[in-house]
């Protein structure tokens, strides 16, 4: 049996901002009732679709 290569469901992206912008992300993100990561995920693919870029299917993608 062939060993399969492991595949990450999701990758971590690590940023740093100032405390406040990051009280106003989880605020922005509470008020969708959504956590912090899914809401940075959904503002990243309203911006490509503004921009014209649409995401790669691959493995693991759940869009």
């Amino acid at each position: 049996m062939a060993i399969q290569e492991k595949r990450l469901k999701t990758e971590s992206i690590n940023v740093r901002v100032k405390p406040e912008i990051k009280r106003l992300a989880e605020e922005l993100a509470e008020r969708e009732n959504r956590t912090l990561s899914n809401w940075v995920e959904s503002l990243i693919l309203r911006e490509a679709e503004k921009a014209g870029i649409r995401p790669k299917r691959g493995p693991g993608s759940t869009r």
